[in-house]
Order: C-alpha cells, then sequence, then structure tokens
C-alpha cells in the first residue's frame, strides 16, 4: 500500500494474499502527524476488520451527512448504482428516474425491502450508492473533539443563510425579506405568498 499523501480524494488499492482489495477513500484535511495518524489508523483498522467501513466527524452516531471523511470499501458493492448517481449529477437523469433505477438495480441483486427503500442515510448516500452495508468507525472522545472544533471548518463551514422564526406567525411586512418586503413584492410572478 502507498504512503499516505497530504492530498484530499485520493484512493487507494490495497492487494493481499488472498486476492482481495479494497477500495480506499480520502476527504480529510492531513494537515498535521495527529491528522495523517488518524487516517493510518482508520486504514489500519479497516484492513484487519475488512468490513465496509466510514468516518465522518458526528455530534451523535445518528446524524445524516451528505459527504464522507474516510472510507473502506470491501464488499456488497453497487456500481451500477453509482453510474446512476453520476448520471443525475451531469443532469442527464431526473430524480423520478434516479430513484426508480436504484430501487430496480437492488431489486435485481435481491437485497431486502428495507433497504431498497431506505429514507434515511446516516451514512451518506454517495456511500450508500456504493454499497449498501456500512459500519460507522468510532475515534476516540478526544478525537472527535479534535475534529468537532479545531477541524469543524473542514468538516461544518459557516453556514450561507440563517432564518431565525420567533413565532409561527407572519405578518409579510418584514423590511430584510426576500419574499414579503413591500418594494420587492411588487416582483412577485404569482400570489403563492
Amino acid at each position: 500500500m502507498s504512503a499516505l499523501t497530504p492530498l484530499k480524494n485520493i484512493e487507494i488499492y490495497n492487494q493481499d494474499e488472498r486476492g482481495g482489495g479494497a477500495i480506499i477513500g480520502i476527504n480529510y484535511p492531513l494537515k498535521s502527524d495527529k491528522e495523517i495518524a488518524f487516517c493510518r489508523n482508520f486504514i489500519t483498522y479497516s484492513l484487519q476488520q475488512r468490513r465496509n467501513t466510514y468516518h465522518y466527524p458526528k455530534p451523535q452516531e445518528f446524524m445524516e451527512i451528505d459527504r464522507f471523511a474516510l472510507f473502506a470499501l470491501f464488499s456488497k458493492l453497487t456500481p451500477d448504482n453509482l453510474k446512476v448517481g453520476i448520471l443525475y449529477k451531469k443532469g442527464e437523469l431526473l430524480a423520478p428516474q434516479r430513484n426508480k433505477l436504484h430501487c430496480l438495480l437492488r431489486q435485481d441483486l435481491g437485497i431486502a425491502n428495507e433497504i431498497i427503500n431506505k429514507k434515511i442515510f446516516f451514512e451518506s448516500r454517495h456511500l450508500f450508492n456504493l454499497s449498501y452495508e456500512w459500519e460507522m468507525f468510532k475515534p476516540s472522545s478526544d478525537y472527535l473533539r479534535h475534529e468537532l472544533t479545531e477541524l469543524a471548518h473542514e468538516f461544518y463551514p459557516a453556514p450561507k443563510e440563517m432564518i431565525i422564526a420567533i413565532n409561527n406567525v407572519c405578518n409579510l411586512k418584514c423590511v430584510m425579506c426576500e419574499l414579503h418586503n413591500p418594494e420587492l413584492q411588487k416582483n412577485h410572478k404569482n400570489d403563492f405568498f
């Protein structure tokens, strides 16, 4: 296996003596020896366990994520679902077509209905399209604290917009509101609001 380098989105293919291999994806900041050591630990653990494993720093395990930081893929590969995802991203498929194809491909593989109809993707949709079976890698609480504080800007960039509602009533007159500002309302094309 090649040595880790401080790059993002690299893949390492590791051929073992049994003829099996793994795809390892890294989308992780490797800025210090601490982060490099953590990635090495993840890879070592994954190769020893030989199970599909992923990591993303989450405050709690039931939080959904939309990308990955690290993953190691060994089995239950669903490459056709990945291809469908790529076609959708390129704009060559509409969402209903994508969803139908994902279901059909998973049925063709004999995957259980509770997996086919999965609505919540704790491991991210991107990983779910690679394989339908994942295990979350759990770092030590000290390292997770490091990720969620010192590396928070890498994984959780500042929001571009924040909406705070102090009640559930709208008088349609806030001057800062793009939808209900009296001056901007003149430009509305319909009466939806």
